[in-house]
């Protein structure tokens, strides 16, 4: 359980507020599942002629059953009870995702990649650590470290229901890179590490997580979902590999 230590400073400066907005998205929590909220069928049940004929299924999209909500669609309330139309003006002016460095180029892989060499060094560590300790890379195969420019256009792609992202340079930004590139060929030489999966199709395993989790599915049942079909990718489980033991 985590709990907070509060002073009296901290409890003064403490405010409390209601936001339209936010009791608004968790309706549609209540709209999905009626059976998770009880308490609040009286107001479905008189609503519901009234929202039959309403389209809403791209709002549910954006809301899972349980858990944090998207912070554009629940801005912070400016006043303890602010009009629904000042908080609706927010949530239209949100901004797309803006991309600084267009044509830096990354070293883009899917996340499972990376921690199933992590796996594999953790396993050859407990064997024979005195060999296997020393810095290690997980990166992916040299032609898929694109722009990102190039990711962006493929991952908003994926994503469809309107993703999109703009080029905005900002004068003030930090300096970055514009090659960023991982020399991973130890990993793949002594661990027998590699990357399974084609950059296009982790992009496609991307999307299709968050539209499962935007539709409402289990966090857990769809990372274990591409997890099993990562294992069978490579024919076994994450941990093994083909590098043989040092004793």
């Amino acid at each position: 359980m985590i709990s907070y230590a509060l002073g009296v400073e901290d409890l003064a400066d403490t405010r409390f507020a209601l936001s339209p907005m936010h009791e608004t998205v968790l309706s549609l929590r209540v709209l999905r599942d009626p059976g998770r909220h009880a308490l609040l069928l009286p107001w479905r049940r008189s609503v519901a002629d009234r929202l039959g004929a309403l389209d809403v299924d791209l709002l549910l999209s954006l809301v899972g059953d349980r858990g944090a909500l998207p912070d554009y669609l629940t801005p912070r309330p400016s006043a303890f009870a602010p009009p629904v139309d000042e908080e609706l003006a927010l949530v239209r002016a949100t901004a797309p995702a803006i991309v600084r460095r267009p044509r830096a180029v990354r070293p883009w892989q899917h996340v499972l990649e990376p921690l199933a060499g992590y796996l594999a060094l953790a396993e050859r560590l407990h064997r024979s650590p005195e060999h296997y300790s020393g810095a290690w890379n997980f990166g992916p195969r040299a032609d898929d470290m694109r722009a990102v420019d190039e990711i962006a256009a493929a991952l908003t792609s994926a994503l469809g229901d309107g993703a999109s992202f703009t080029v905005q340079a900002e004068a003030s930004a930090p300096h970055e890179a514009g090659l960023l590139l991982l020399d991973a060929s130890k990993s793949r030489r002594e661990l027998g590490w590699g990357s399974w999966l084609e950059l296009e199709e982790a992009l496609v395993w991307i999307a299709q997580w968050h539209r499962a989790r935007q539709a409402g599915a289990s966090v857990r049942q769809i990372t274990l979902e591409q997890i099993g079909r990562y294992e069978a990718r490579i024919g076994a489980t994450a941990t093994e590999t083909t590098a043989p033991a040092v004793n």
